[in-house]
């Protein structure tokens, strides 16, 4: 069985070191647990290319904090609690993480005249 992720990102703050990047999946069966992979380079469908980043999570979600640095590549597994067996990985997901070079979602709230 595949997983599909989907991965969520919010704007990056200019002076940023690392971002925290969340992963989702479509996916909540009984029994299982599920490993992130990441890589800075496409996995291929082999997730042992890359690293684990994340394992025993037991939501459809989490979290990784990453460097601003490079471009990352995502895969998940779904884990049997009981076996140990492991899925086929996830689609592949892949997002640019790399320092801006300007202000984003920058935005006025109120402007005053003073005379």
């Amino acid at each position: 069985m595949r997983y599909l992720i989907t991965l969520l990102l919010l704007t990056t703050p200019l002076f940023a070191q690392t971002m925290d990047v969340t992963l989702e999946w479509d996916d909540d069966q009984a029994g299982v647990s599920y490993n992130i992979y990441s890589s800075t380079r496409s996995m291929g469908g082999d997730p042992t290319t890359g690293t684990l980043s994340a394992s025993g999570i037991t939501s459809t979600s989490t979290e990784i904090t990453l460097p601003l640095r490079s471009n990352y590549f995502f895969v998940a597994t779904a884990v049997n609690i009981q076996s140990g067996r492991e899925s086929l990985p996830s689609n592949q997901v892949s997002i640019n993480l790399r320092r801006p070079t300007s202000p984003t979602a920058l935005g006025i709230r109120r402007v005053t005249i003073h005379e």
